[in-house]
């Protein structure tokens, strides 16, 4: 198919218009090849920001948690330790 289109441009006259719609194309790209890399430059240094304090509020979150399970452990056991629970643990196990 490609070698069919090549022949069928090179029929084409250069007044047609398609090829220098071609070649203005190509060289509208090329051009725009450096705004595109500094763009997705500047994209990777914000997605990277972006991980980094998703990482941090991650681990926060994640510090908190534990600091809640520690206390709320903390507060069973001493519940537990408390004279009136031992007397009813003890009636139970008996």
């Amino acid at each position: 198919m490609n070698a069919t289109m090549l022949k069928s441009l090179e029929r084409l006259p250069s007044q047609s218009g398609v090829v220098e719609d071609a070649s203005f194309a190509t060289r509208k790209s090329n051009e725009a090849a450096p705004s595109i890399e500094s763009r997705l430059g500047k994209l990777a240094a914000t997605e990277t920001l972006s991980q980094e304090i998703e990482t941090f509020l991650l681990l926060l979150v994640g510090i908190l948690g534990f600091a809640t399970i520690v206390y709320g452990l903390g507060q069973v056991i001493s519940f537990m330790q408390s004279e009136p629970v031992a007397a009813g643990i003890v009636l139970l196990l008996r």
